[in-house]
C-alpha cells in the first residue's frame, strides 16, 4: 500500500509533528510505503494563541500576530527534508516559495471577503498539482502545525480499495464539540482520500462558484471551514464520503 502525505503553507511547528504523523500511519496500517510532499513559504508566522482545548503549546517561543516581527525565515530545505526522512518517510520531495508570491495571490484574490484564504488554498492546490497523487492508493492533506493521533486501519483501507471507486474521509470534528458537516463547516486542517479524487479535493483555489468563495454565514463572515465544506459539497467527482475522527491537535508556540 502506498500513501502520500501533503503539507503546505507555513511550517510553524512542523518539526514537532512530523514524527507522530508518520508513526500513527504505520501503527495503524502496518507495512506500507509513505511519501511526503510539501510546498512551504520561505517565512513563517509563530502563533501563540490557544483558541480552544485542542491547541497545545510547545516549549518554543512564538509571538503575537500583531508583533513587528510577524514572520521569520524558515529552516533550510535540507533541514526540512531531514526531519521527514528521520521520521520514517520513504521518499521526500518539496519546494519553498517566496512569500512575495502569497502577496501577489492575495492581490488577485477571488475571496473578496477574506483574501488570506486565497494564499492558503493556492498552497493546498500547488502541492497536490506539482506532486501527482496518481501513483498512490491514498493521500493525506495536513497542515504544518497539526498532529493526528488516529488513522484508519489497514483492513478498512483495503475494504475501500476493493469496494469503492473513490472515497473522501472528512475529519469528524472541526473543534471541540463542533462536528463537521459537508456543505456547512468542515475541518480543513486534515482530510484523506483515494488518490483519484485528491487533486479535486485540493482545488478550491480554482473555483469560480460564488456559493463556495464569498457566500457568508448568517453573521456575515466567510471562514475557511465553510469554504471547504461547500467545495466538497460541489465536487461532481465526490460520489462517496464519510467522517473519521483523526483526533487532531494543533501545536502552538509558547508566549514569552
Amino acid at each position: 500500500m502506498k500513501i502520500a502525505i501533503y503539507y503546505s503553507g507555513f511550517t510553524r511547528t512542523l518539526k514537532h509533528v512530523v514524527n507522530q504523523n508518520i508513526k500513527v500511519i504505520r501503527d495503524n496500517v502496518g507495512e506500507c510505503e509513505i511519501h511526503t510532499f510539501y510546498s512551504f513559504w520561505d517565512v513563517t508566522d509563530k502563533p501563540v494563541k490557544l483558541q480552544d482545548d485542542w491547541y497545545m503549546p510547545i516549549p518554543e517561543y512564538g509571538f503575537d500576530n500583531d508583533s513587528d516581527n510577524k514572520f521569520v525565515s524558515i529552516e533550510s530545505q535540507d533541514e526540512i527534508d531531514k526531519w521527514f526522512r528521520e521520521s520514517g518517510s520513504d521518499y521526500v520531495d518539496g519546494e519553498i516559495e517566496s512569500i512575495d508570491i502569497s502577496k501577489k495571490v492575495m492581490e488577485k484574490t477571488k475571496f473578496i471577503q477574506n483574501p488570506n484564504l486565497s494564499s492558503q488554498y493556492y498552497k493546498i492546490h500547488r502541492v497536490a498539482e506539482k506532486y501527482s497523487p496518481k501513483e498512490f492508493d491514498f493521500c493525506l492533506r495536513i497542515r504544518g502545525d497539526v498532529v493526528i493521533n488516529s488513522f484508519p486501519d489497514r483492513e478498512d483501507l483495503e475494504d475501500v480499495l476493493s469496494n469503492y471507486d473513490s472515497l473522501l474521509l472528512i475529519n469528524e470534528y472541526v473543534w471541540p464539540g463542533g462536528v463537521s458537516n459537508i456543505g456547512g463547516f468542515v475541518n480543513e486542517m486534515v482530510w484523506f482520500s483515494t488518490s483519484n479524487i485528491f487533486l479535486d479535493t485540493c482545488s478550491v483555489y480554482l473555483s469560480d462558484s460564488e456559493y463556495v468563495l464569498n457566500n457568508p454565514t448568517c453573521d456575515g463572515q466567510i471562514f475557511g471551514e465553510i469554504v471547504t465544506g461547500r467545495h466538497f459539497e460541489k465536487l461532481v467527482e465526490l460520489k462517496h464520503y464519510a467522517y473519521f475522527n483523526f483526533n487532531h491537535r494543533s501545536l502552538r508556540f509558547t508566549k514569552k
